[in-house]
């Protein structure tokens, strides 16, 4: 999951930056939002298990450094089209650093994240993308023979 959310993360940050060069700010603006599904959605409900763990193993301070990292950067490509509000988030995340005492100027002041392709792992992103896919057809389905999303399926055949 970690290297799921970083990779769609430095997709997300190369995207927008070809869309802000071309001054296709509406794109980019939906491209910044549809990320807060898959951080919140997919990777922190996915994660709670981890999250939730007891004591401060391995598993659960990678799962809070790459949530932190993520909002981190996460927040510095919204600076541009929600300033206050991003400003506000970046400096009270800061407060978990440093023994709480915030560190650092002004998320505007920051500079923007370099992403790269090759943190980007293609395969990966359509792996997961045609299981997101499988899914929504999924509860397509069962909403449509009005199934509950809790009850268990007898048997799924899914061909390729």
């Amino acid at each position: 999951m970690d290297k799921w959310i970083l990779a769609e993360l430095h997709n997300l940050g190369l995207q927008v930056e070809q869309e802000m060069d071309k001054y296709l700010l509406d794109t980019s603006a939906k491209l910044v939002l549809g990320f807060i599904e898959k951080l919140n959605n997919r990777f922190i409900r996915r994660s709670r298990r981890r999250f939730r763990a007891s004591g401060m193993d391995k598993d659960k301070r990678s799962a809070f450094n790459t949530l932190f990292e993520v909002l981190q950067s996460y927040l510095k490509i919204c600076s541009s089209f929600a300033p206050f509000v991003s400003e506000h988030i970046y400096l009270e995340l800061q407060k978990f650093t440093k023994q709480g005492k915030i560190e650092g100027d002004s998320i505007h002041l920051q500079h923007l994240p370099l992403y790269s392709e090759k943190y980007v792992d293609k395969q990966l992103l359509e792996e997961i993308e045609v299981v997101r896919r499988i899914i929504s057809l999924g509860l397509f389905i069962r909403s449509k023979n009005k199934m509950a999303v809790k009850q268990p399926l007898a048997n799924m055949e899914i061909r390729m």
